[in-house]
């Protein structure tokens, strides 16, 4: 029966179960310091290996997640439905700065007609004349009712 030994290697510092020169028994105990060293060592390397591998597990699950055939049919189907909202925005805010432009003109008209109007109540005003048919179908034109006739005319 062979007899074997654990052999401390200086250079590495592990210890290797070897065959005994002289046959004799090696008690753990002699040992035990260095034992204890690689077994503190070993679970310090399992529980950074376990680290690192939890969370290379996350990232891949997240990657598989993400480049799965149903969440990129989702993505999809998400993207056009924005892309068709913002169609329709943006079709909208068109016809919005369309109206904005109409209503604008429209009120430049309005203003330019007040103007007109103004004007012809001061020249009924500086001329006293509060039945002058000239000035009141100027205004009757601009209100848009019908012209005054003089008594001529009737």
């Amino acid at each position: 029966m062979k007899r074997y030994q654990l052999i401390l290697r200086g250079d590495t510092g592990l210890i290797e179960l070897g065959e005994h020169p002289e046959g004799n028994w090696v008690h753990y105990k002699d040992h035990e310091e260095v034992i204890q060293r690689q077994a503190n060592a070993a679970r310090s390397g399992m529980d950074a290996a376990k680290a690192i591998s939890s969370h290379q597990l996350k990232a891949a699950a997240r990657l598989n997640a993400e480049s799965s055939p149903d969440a990129l049919e989702s993505e999809r189907q998400a993207n056009a439905k924005l892309t068709q909202e913002l169609s329709l925005a943006e079709e909208g805010l068109a016809n919005y700065e369309e109206e904005v432009q109409v209503r604008m003109k429209m009120m430049q008209q309005k203003d330019a007609e007040n103007e007109r109007l103004r004007d012809l109540l001061r020249n009924v005003r500086d001329h006293g004349c509060n039945e002058c048919l000239e000035c009141a179908v100027a205004i009757n034109r601009l209100i848009g009712a019908p012209e005054p006739q003089t008594a001529e005319h009737k």
